[in-house]
């Protein structure tokens, strides 16, 4: 009888023990990419017949108040451009957006960073990839951070 008793007596302290833990449920947001990021960039291009590829060594530089800056090797293979980003950190994707260096119509001669990517960010590497829908293109950005 005295141990159902002192149980009695304990259930109250559990519980308010149980009650008063700060438990948080929140996960722990994404790294989302900031910064000055340099290294390879690669297209490859599947023909019907052959595959076609090329790389570049360039700067991406991606700041949330200016918008993202491509310099770097941009005199063959890629574009040096501008513009905005949107990075959806729940789907692992960026949105960029070219501004001013992108045509409006006709085909660009050298890849331009403009569109959706996929990407991947550990705080210190950053992946960003594309893949045409018939798999024909693929893109390929593999950056350190500096």
């Amino acid at each position: 009888m005295k141990n159902n008793f002192l149980y009695f007596l304990l259930l109250p302290l559990l519980f308010a023990y149980g009650c008063s833990v700060n438990k948080s449920t929140n996960p722990t947001p994404a790294d989302i990419p900031v910064g000055t990021f340099t290294g390879h960039f690669e297209i490859i291009h599947n023909k019907s017949s052959t595959i076609d590829s090329a790389s570049a060594t360039i700067t991406l530089d991606m700041e949330a108040a200016t918008g993202f800056k491509v310099t770097g090797d941009t005199s063959s293979v890629h574009e040096g451009s501008y513009g905005g980003f949107i990075v959806y950190a729940t789907n692992s994707t960026i949105y960029f957006q070219d501004h001013d260096t992108y045509l409006a119509t006709g085909a660009p001669a050298k890849v331009h960073l403009n569109g959706l990517y996929n990407y991947t960010y550990n705080g210190s590497l950053l992946e960003i990839g594309y893949v045409s829908s018939p798999d024909t293109l693929i893109l390929k950005y593999n950056l350190k951070k500096n």
